[in-house]
């Protein structure tokens, strides 16, 4: 969905020529730039009758912002299009394929009916092509039935509910305002000089349907040699579903108001072709979208290479012959209109050719870019740079959760919390402010964060009053555990309250590395059991053990997470490694190093090895709520509250044995760990567990049923949680 938004631009054609706002212009070159790049689009590359060329695409979705990186789905086409003016065309198809790391989908070929939909990369050179993906255009084909196996015709519908509003359309200036920038020169590989002038975007208000950035135009023709964009807000998904007119909205409506989309750059660049047309080069995008705290990166990138341009009539060479013992000739033909262009897809019919084309060389599960490291580079400077300039044009976007569902959760010291939360977009800004209080707890939280949003990463300046956990690697203020705490009566969590005030940055790149700095100062202070609460309370005497009182503390402190993960591919070698450095002064001053480390090993057979282990220490004099601790579902199974280790150092070792089908994989397994004094340091474990776990799409959801071997032997634990290693 993110793509239809990002690139589908509204292109009208008004009955009267708009009223144009005295402000739309900020200079004269603006206005003239302007006018100029709309007559050049309207005319560009006329004389152009036909062309050959080879076009491929890479589209890849992930879950990023968890304890590892996930691929989740990819997908890569590649194909020799030849384009007659018209819209006749012949789509050799040279390469489909799809992988799923999460589904535990090998790489395998593309079925006929995505083929169909997702090989025409061909694209109209008279066309406004900026803004613009080669989507199926308005008369695409709809199947009629006919047809055989090698010669069959294909229909295929197209609904872009969502647009974009395109710098360049008529009357587009009532939604932004122009600005020259600079002029910078290129050099052609002929050592020809092409001079650019910059035409910078400004929207008018922060909402999803206008973009911010930059075009780049040639200064004697006015050609769009390339454009970068971002846009004005994120879309909220709510607001989508506001806005349907066949969606009932229900309760189910705070949980849609967690997710969004944003677009971290939209990227289109043209390449000059026999020293005359200028023809889309590369288009890149990527974005996220985020439901509460999961983030799902979207990639997608497009390469039109080796073109052959024809501006001749007698000089346009006649298809291709194809091979028919080879290839499977599809016709694709338009609704309801016998005079349309015809349009073959030629599929091999050795369907592991698509899998193994040197038209996609490389592995599905590698990390690297069509992009340059530079172009990247380039790109996202200039998005932020594009995103500090606009926002003095803009009127930021309000979105009030009046019951916000992230802000739910259950425990012994809030009760039933519940939350109400405001949020303030105005890119590259944000402005979040959200506050809650439980049933059992008078004494209201809050939080305010002011973020600064850029390609592959964020700041933020946060003031917070909230409940801690002693352990938050063991999620307490989840879902699950806050079903467990009021159903069963089983709140592992050990609580504190603080108040403070933040600062922290987040990077994160495309070959699954990630910093994160955070800085602090805030007051800590104990909490005590505020309610009994459970449905277990009703039906019998059950009361919640008491929560351990927390050392108070004044801290200023730092805590530093740099993390490595190599490989994708969930039936090969995989692994990662984190290294986090965490320092406070004040009542107390300690540091703590701790590293962690996981890799997963194919065995013989259709099993798999897993392997994590972590280990740390402190220095200086530590609080009681900063120890290490072991035992629970992120460390130790099977072990409950009572039953942890705590002290200044700690190692813990898991490891499993199971089946190599990532989709759904049965394990065996054993943890065992040791925490206590840093001086009384040993290798003897002491705690052991054991047991047999069930993951599903490659961690994401998990459940674990264990039992304790040592430390607290015979008790029994089973855990279902988000987000295993394994």
């Amino acid at each position: 969905m993110l793509i239809a938004v990002a690139v589908v631009a509204l292109l009208q054609t008004p009955q009267s020529a708009p009223e144009i706002p005295s402000d739309a212009y900020l200079d004269e070159d603006a206005a003239m730039m302007v006018a100029a790049a709309r007559v050049r689009t309207s005319g560009a590359n006329e004389r152009i009758e036909a062309y050959r060329m080879t076009a491929r695409q890479r589209f890849s979705v992930g879950v990023r912002g968890l304890r590892r990186d996930r691929m989740i789905y990819r997908r890569e086409i590649a194909t020799r299009v030849d384009w007659r003016r018209g819209g006749d065309r012949q789509l050799e198809v040279l390469g489909a394929r799809e992988a799923s790391e999460v589904a535990g989908l090998a790489t395998s070929p593309l079925d006929d009916d995505d083929l169909l939909s997702d090989a025409d990369m061909a694209i109209d050179p008279t066309s406004e092509w900026l803004l613009r993906f080669p989507l199926p255009d308005e008369d695409d084909e709809d199947d009629d039935g006919r047809g055989n196996a090698d010669e069959q015709t294909e229909d295929e519908d197209s609904d872009d509910d969502i647009t974009i509003m395109h710098p360049l359309a008529e009357g587009s200036e009532r939604h932004y305002r122009f600005r020259s920038g600079e002029t910078t020169s290129i050099i052609l590989g002929d050592g020809r000089t092409i001079r650019l002038r910059e035409l910078q975007v400004l929207p008018r208000r922060a909402t999803y349907s206008l973009v911010s950035g930059s075009l780049w135009l040639e200064a004697e023709s006015f050609a769009a040699v390339r454009g970068i964009f971002t846009l004005a807000a994120p879309l909220r998904f709510s607001d989508i579903v506001s806005d349907g007119e066949d969606v009932t909205i229900g309760p189910g409506r705070s949980i849609i108001d967690l997710a969004s989309a944003s677009l971290g750059y939209l990227t289109i660049e043209y390449g000059l072709w026999d020293s005359t047309w200028w023809l889309p080069r590369l288009v890149a995008l990527e974005g996220r979208v985020n439901v509460g705290r999961f983030e799902v990166p979207l990639v997608y990138e497009q390469l039109y290479e080796d073109y052959r341009v024809f501006a001749d009539p007698d000089s346009v060479p006649a298809f291709e012959p194809i091979d028919t013992t080879q290839f499977r000739r599809v016709r694709r033909r338009c609704r309801g209109d016998d005079d349309c262009p015809e349009r073959w897809v030629l599929i091999p019919k050795d369907s592991s050719l698509l899998v193994s084309s040197a038209a996609l060389p490389g592995s599905m599960f590698g990390t690297d870019r069509w992009m340059t490291d530079t172009e990247l580079e380039q790109v996202e400077n200039l998005v932020r740079i594009s995103g500090w300039r606009s926002m003095a044009f803009q009127l930021p976007h309000l979105e009030w959760r009046p019951l916000d569902a992230g802000l739910i959760h259950f425990n012994r010291v809030e009760g039933l919390t519940l939350g109400t939360s405001v949020n303030v977009d105005l890119q590259p800004l944000s402005l979040y402010s959200g506050v809650w209080i439980g049933h059992a707890d008078p004494s209201p939280s809050f939080r305010l964060d002011l973020s600064r949003n850029r390609p592959g990463g964020r700041e933020t300046i946060g003031a917070y009053r909230r409940v801690e956990a002693f352990t938050p690697d063991d999620r307490p203020f989840s879902i699950a555990s806050s079903i467990s705490s009021f159903a069963f009566g089983a709140d592992d969590g050990d609580y504190y309250r603080s108040l403070g005030v933040s600062v922290t940055s987040e990077t994160t790149t495309a070959s699954r590395s990630g910093l994160r700095m955070r800085f602090y100062a805030e007051r800590q202070e104990p909490l005590e059991k505020q309610t009994d609460a459970s449905v277990r309370a009703w039906f019998g005497d059950h009361t919640f053990r008491p929560n351990p009182p927390a050392d108070p503390a004044d801290q200023l402190g730092v805590d530093v997470r740099a993390n490595f993960a190599y490989g994708s591919n969930a039936r090969a070698f995989r692994g990662g490694v984190e290294a986090r450095l965490r320092a406070e002064r004040g009542t107390f001053r300690f540091a703590q190093p701790s590293l962690a480390a996981y890799t997963t090993v194919p065995l013989p057979g259709p099993l798999m090895l897993g392997l994590d282990a972590a280990a740390g220490t402190s220095f200086g004099e530590v609080p009681v709520q900063s120890l290490w601790y072991l035992g629970g579902p992120s460390t130790i199974r099977a072990f409950r509250p009572e039953d942890r280790t705590a002290g200044q150092a700690f190692w813990r070792t898991r490891a499993e044995v199971g089946s190599d089908f990532v989709g759904a994989r049965l394990a065996l397994f054993s943890d065992l760990g040791w925490a206590g004094e840093r001086d009384a340091f040993t290798a003897d474990p002491a705690l052991i567990s054991a047991g047999v776990g069930a993951s599903f799409l490659d961690g994401l959801v998990r459940a674990d049923l264990a039992r304790t071997v040592r430390g607290a032997p015979g008790r029994w634990g089973l855990h279902v949680y988000l987000d295993a290693i394994f």
